[in-house]
């Protein structure tokens, strides 16, 4: 097991396959950079939505479609297939918020509080949660 900051971390080996699930909207698109020479093969699956932003206090970077498209070009990948889901992130964070609302909120760890209030917000629609997509791209090097 390797446990590494996959941003700056470089593998010293080949891998066939990278398999980034619901963790590359943590990332930059370095980590495509550092793993291209190593890897014959990314499968992607994360959220899009129609337009990009951050979330800082998740360290998330939140992208469009075409930004995937982009990234992986500029890393040497091409897309061979492409699958997208609605309401995927709407399925998510009710899942989430039902497990958390058997805890004693106040008495959670920070991070758990921030998925908490990320579900507020997702149930109350400040986020309109329609707009995310569940994005799984499969790419293989160029």
């Amino acid at each position: 097991t390797i446990m590494a900051d996959l941003n700056v971390w470089k593998p010293g080996e080949y891998y066939d396959t990278a398999l980034f699930m619901e963790s590359y909207v943590h990332m930059t698109p370095q980590v495509l950079l550092n793993i291209k020479e190593h890897v014959q093969n990314i499968v992607i699956k994360d959220f899009v939505y129609p337009e990009s932003f951050d979330l800082a206090e998740w360290h998330m970077h939140v992208r469009t479609p075409d930004m995937f498209e982009h990234e992986l070009d500029a890393a040497g990948f091409k897309i061979e297939h492409v699958q997208i889901e609605l309401n995927s992130v709407k399925n998510s964070t009710t899942y989430w918020y039902n497990q958390l609302i058997k805890l004693n909120v106040d008495q959670l760890p920070e991070h758990l509080k921030l998925l908490y209030k990320l579900c507020i917000d997702f149930k109350s629609e400040q986020m309109n949660s329609i707009d995310f997509a569940s994005y799984t791209v499969y790419a293989t090097k160029k």
